[in-house]
C-alpha cells in the first residue's frame, strides 16, 4: 500500500503529514491513514494483524512549546481512534490499546489557563518558521 501526500503539502515536509492546524484540504489526515491501513490489513485475512498509529507530530509540538499546535494534533489523533474504534466495535475480538506519553504544562509560576488565546494562531510553529 501506497499513500501519496498532496505536492504541496509535501514541499513543507517529505519526512511526515502536516500538522493539522497547517493541513488543507487535500492533505492526508492520521484519520485517512489509519482508514487505509485498516482496510488494507484486514481485506482477505483471517489471521488478524497489528497495527500501531503514532500520533507523533502531538510530540514534536510540545517540544516546540507550540501548545495551539498540539492541541490540534490531539484533536487529529482522537479522530484517527476513533476510525480504529469503529473497526473494534465490528470486530470486538480485536484489541485496541493506546497510551498518552506525558503532560502539557503551560508556564511556570502563578498558574493561570487562557485557552482562549490559543485560537488565534494559524499555523504550527514549524509552519511559522517556513514562512
Amino acid at each position: 500500500m501506497i499513500l501519496f501526500q498532496t505536492e504541496k503539502a509535501s514541499q513543507l515536509s517529505r519526512n511526515s503529514i502536516p500538522y493539522a492546524i497547517d493541513r488543507t484540504k487535500n492533505d492526508l489526515t492520521l484519520s485517512d491513514i489509519t482508514r487505509s491501513a485498516i482496510h488494507f490489513l484486514s481485506k482477505d485475512n483471517d489471521k488478524g494483524f497489528f497495527l500501531m498509529v503514532e500520533g507523533g507530530k502531538i510530540d514534536w509540538a510540545c517540544h516546540s512549546n507550540d501548545a495551539a499546535t498540539a492541541f490540534h494534533e490531539i484533536i487529529d489523533m482522537d479522530n484517527a481512534i476513533k476510525v480504529a474504534y469503529e473497526f473494534y466495535a465490528q470486530h470486538p475480538d480485536k484489541t485496541l490499546a493506546d497510551h498518552e506519553t506525558g503532560g502539557l504544562v503551560l508556564g511556570t509560576g502563578a498558574y493561570k489557563l487562557n485557552l482562549q488565546v490559543l485560537r488565534n494562531q494559524k499555523v504550527s510553529e514549524s509552519g511559522f518558521t517556513h514562512i
